[in-house]
């Protein structure tokens, strides 16, 4: 007869199931990801318009968050790994990457933006980078995820520590949640040199994502509850994804028409995105779990979801890098060719998705493609299926 405690270390040792479910709400972000730098590439930051699709398209940072700490405490929660093998199995994975691509953009800034005065100046730069997730506009995200993986440990003693009491942690996260987001909106950075530096570094801190931090560890901690709770209501979560979205697009044009810009008005950080970021990744993840329930092994968007999750961090790296290798010698003829910011905009996710796309293929073959898009090279992988 089985203790629980054995009960427990038995079910640890079993491989857990795919969570096809996250595969599909992690393509469907980067996907997204993808299109707003692009089709805001031939789309003034001031129009209307392209304020409104920022705003919406916002909901990626919330998403990522919320993936990553789903996807962390699925795998670790229930397992008392040491902290030094976390460590090194999670900083291992990311860090690489996140150094190479940070160099790969302070370079390309350096040589198509702004050339440093001296070689020292070079180097600040490139250290302020490092440390600040600055290398480009999209590296913030893995300076977030390095310390999610670092406070871990915390968060996951944290959680088992209010077992019982979860709805009351996730009300704690919400009201950190907001509390950040109106100290950023609404008050000015203080004197010195401490306060400028975490007011510029607001979107790379982990408080700036509480509520979606806790909410990604409590999806997974209570994966069959709500999973079968959502299979009954999938209505609710439609619904808070329906007035996540009126909620958020009424607030920006009301602030619009107060004479707010457009870009201003979609910051990412301000009280109004969160409406949307939340009914967004709800009704998203009841769509992927009403997805997952119909998945048929084999059948074409299944082949395209298993593929794409693969190659999801390697596009996110690499596509502002395609963004910028179009922008630069066809922007005004694009513009001009098809005469039509939106559909030049949509024409250029088109392509950047497409040439992102290939570049993993061609760096997921290199015996770089760990320090590339941490993943082992394909050669590799196949090599070894063929000796099992």
């Amino acid at each position: 007869m089985s203790t629980p405690d054995t009960a427990q270390a038995a079910s640890s040792a079993r491989p857990r199931a795919r969570m096809y479910n996250v595969d599909l709400l992690r393509v469907l972000t980067f996907t997204c990801v993808v299109f707003v730098h692009s089709y805001g590439a031939m789309n003034p930051p001031d129009a209307p318009d392209m304020g409104a699709v920022s705003l919406l398209m916002h909901f990626t940072r919330y998403s990522f968050v919320f993936i990553t700490a789903f996807v962390l405490f699925h795998g670790y929660y229930r397992k008392d790994t040491k902290a030094s093998t976390f460590y090194r199995r999670r900083f291992g994975a990311i860090v690489l990457p996140y150094v190479v691509w940070t160099l790969i953009y302070t370079v390309l800034t350096f040589t198509t933006i702004e050339t440093p005065e001296s070689v020292w100046a070079g180097l600040q730069t490139t250290i302020l980078n490092l440390l600040q997730g600055t290398g480009w506009f999209h590296l913030y995200f893995l300076l977030v995820s390095m310390q999610m993986y670092l406070l871990f440990p915390v968060l996951r003693w944290l959680v088992r520590r209010t077992a019982g009491h979860h709805g009351k942690l996730l009300l704690a996260a919400g009201v950190v949640q907001v509390g950040i987001m109106l100290l950023f909106s609404y008050v000015p950075a203080p004197p010195g040199v401490l306060g400028t530096q975490l007011w510029a570094m607001q979107a790379s801190i982990l408080p700036s994502y509480a509520l979606f931090c806790i909410l990604g560890a409590l999806f997974a901690v209570h994966a069959e509850r709500i999973r079968a709770f959502l299979t009954a209501h999938y209505w609710l979560f439609g619904a808070a994804f329906a007035i996540g979205l009126a909620g958020s697009l009424t607030v920006f044009f009301l602030r619009v028409n107060e004479g707010v810009t457009p870009d201003v008005a979609a910051n990412p950080l301000h009280p109004d995105v969160l409406p949307w970021a939340l009914g967004s990744i709800l009704g998203l993840y009841a769509f992927c779990i009403w997805w997952a329930a119909r998945r048929k092994p084999g059948s074409l968007l299944a082949r395209i979801v298993d593929w794409g999750s693969i190659r999801a961090f390697g596009v996110y790296a690499v596509h502002p890098f395609m963004v910028n290798l179009q922008w630069a010698p066809l922007h005004e003829q694009w513009a001009n060719f098809f005469g039509n910011r939106i559909l030049g905009g949509a024409v250029m996710f088109l392509s950047t998705l497409l040439l992102s796309v290939i570049a993993v293929e061609l760096m997921l073959r290199t015996p770089f493609a760990k320090a590339l898009v941490a993943r082992s090279p394909l050669r590799r992988t196949a090599s070894a299926a063929r000796h099992v």
